[in-house]
């Protein structure tokens, strides 16, 4: 996982043996989905004036959406909880070179500012940074 692992209670023995997502319950945001040690997991999406709908927005490491205090989520060996289909997550190259997790196709981020387990700081962020919400549906 790219990150800076403050974060990471288990072992590497145990991580490999762990499902890398979570899904918890908040009264304010439903289900959402989190990493193994319940860290939040953001997607960006941004509205599309000409198209009128949102877009996934990935955001680059240069330039005007510099990544800042979101961080790549990435797990190389994915370990997809039963409830879950395998075929929603996988891992991509990003322009920038770097490896990232996708869930449904959205990239995955953390949001600097989530010191602790459970924190959903970035919601709503710039109307652009969202709490990867799960419904009934995706199990």
């Amino acid at each position: 996982m790219i990150f800076d692992n403050l974060f990471c209670k288990k072992s590497d023995e145990e991580n490999k043996r762990t499902p890398s997502f979570s899904v918890v319950f908040n009264k304010r945001f439903g289900n959402y989905l989190t990493d193994r040690n319940g860290r939040s997991l953001y997607c960006s999406w941004e509205f599309d004036v000409e198209e009128n709908k949102y877009k996934l927005n990935l955001i680059n490491r240069s330039g005007n959406n510099r990544l800042g205090i979101w961080h790549i989520f990435y797990e190389e060996n994915i370990m997809v909880p039963s409830a879950f289909k395998k075929k929603d997550f996988f891992n991509i190259r990003r322009p920038d070179g770097l490896m990232q997790t996708t869930y449904k196709g959205c990239p995955l981020y953390y949001y600097g500012n989530d010191l602790n387990p459970g924190d959903i700081k970035g919601e709503g962020i710039n109307g652009k940074w969202f709490v990867v919400k799960i419904k009934k549906s995706d199990f």
